[in-house]
């Protein structure tokens, strides 16, 4: 949603801000604990009467646009929305229900929670105007799983390119050419991202001394993956839980190649995670399994490279072979070859709003 609101500041659009910040100091919140959650969550509901206010008082508009993370929002604002005659449009991103039964695994999906999230989700659908997702793959899951008359439009995610973008100024990876092959995987240890065979790939190349691993992130899969790192004795795995947000592009410009996803997951194969698009906008070259939501973003394009699910041969031969054609790096021309900035995301917004005649 940031880098959508940022696209669209550069388009005849004007943007009125009526929201309240309550996530804001949480830049995962996929890792929250479950306490920090529940407060959060009581402090939507106590700043409800006051967003209400402000939207009641708002300027003349002609939508409203309900960002990521917004169920309980959509159920507030529809009926603010019909008094003032304004089409609502929710950007759902990711089904909580999905996350959770399907993708965590955390409830079951008769868990008495798991059908109250389903049923408020169900309704968001029902009530918003418009709904959007980030890939068509996802957009049609959304359609069956929610029994839906019509599936989501579509707004890729894109990356913000004032964090990360090309730090060289030459052909891209010439400077890296003489030093250690560095890989690098980042995000959310959870399930859907398939770092067992990351790990997996790093063992078989573990006689490989001048290729290594840097893995960055935390969440519900980092005990097993730690585990796994220590059971094999690997030392080719530099093992990092955290480093800041603005540090990434610097750690994506230093690596060789980006990892994306590779577990046989049925989210993982119709999304595109945050880090693709931002190695994509790094210039970093991408290693990711062959998934529908992966190939509708990148195709062909050079700076991609597929593997099979959960294939860790495969990704380690891969490996190897982008290592001995360092000499044929991507170039700045590949890097444009597909355009993930703001102005790409806001483009396709307003084309999707134009089309659903809002």
């Amino acid at each position: 949603m940031r880098n959508l609101m940022a696209g669209l500041e550069n388009e005849p659009v004007k943007i009125i801000d009526v929201t309240i910040p309550v996530w804001k100091a949480e830049q995962n919140k996929a890792l929250l604990g479950i306490f920090t959650t529940l407060w959060r969550f009581i402090s939507m509901l106590l700043v409800y009467p006051i967003l209400a206010v402000r939207y009641l008082f708002a300027p003349d508009h002609d939508l409203i646009l309900v960002p990521y993370m917004g169920q309980l929002d959509l159920l507030l604002v529809k009926p603010l929305a019909w008094i003032r005659r304004k089409p609502v449009v929710w950007d759902v991103y990711v089904s909580l229900f999905d996350t959770l039964v399907f993708d965590r695994k955390a409830l079951s999906r008769f868990n008495p929670i798991s059908q109250l999230v389903y049923f408020v989700e169900w309704l968001d659908f029902k009530i918003a105007d418009l709904a959007i997702a980030d890939t068509e793959p996802h957009a049609r899951y959304l359609k069956k799983l929610f029994r839906l008359k019509q599936e989501p439009s579509t707004v890729h995610i894109g990356a913000d390119s004032t964090a990360f973008y090309p730090i060289d100024n030459v052909p891209f990876q010439s400077l890296k050419t003489e030093r250690q092959f560095s890989v690098l995987f980042y995000g959310n240890l959870s399930p859907m991202h398939g770092v067992e065979t990351i790990v997996g790939a790093a063992a078989l190349l573990s006689n490989k001394t001048d290729i290594e691993f840097i893995i960055i992130g935390e969440g519900q899969s980092s005990e097993s993956i730690d585990s796994l790192i220590s059971e094999k004795k690997l030392k080719n795995i530099i093992r990092k839980s955290h480093v800041p947000y603005k540090e990434l592009n610097q750690h994506l410009n230093d690596s060789n190649i980006g990892l994306g996803i590779f577990a046989n997951n049925p989210k993982g194969n119709k999304v595109v995670p945050n880090k693709v698009y931002q190695m994509l906008a790094s210039g970093i070259s991408i290693i990711t399994a062959d998934t529908l939501g992966v190939r509708e973003v990148l195709g062909d394009n050079p700076l991609a490279s597929y593997v099979p699910f959960e294939d860790e041969k495969a990704l380690a031969d891969t490996i190897v072979r982008m290592k001995n054609n360092r000499g044929n790096s991507p170039t700045y021309t590949d890097i444009r070859s597909v355009s993930v900035t703001e102005k790409h995301v806001a483009q396709q917004f307003l084309n999707v709003i134009s089309n659903a005649g809002i």
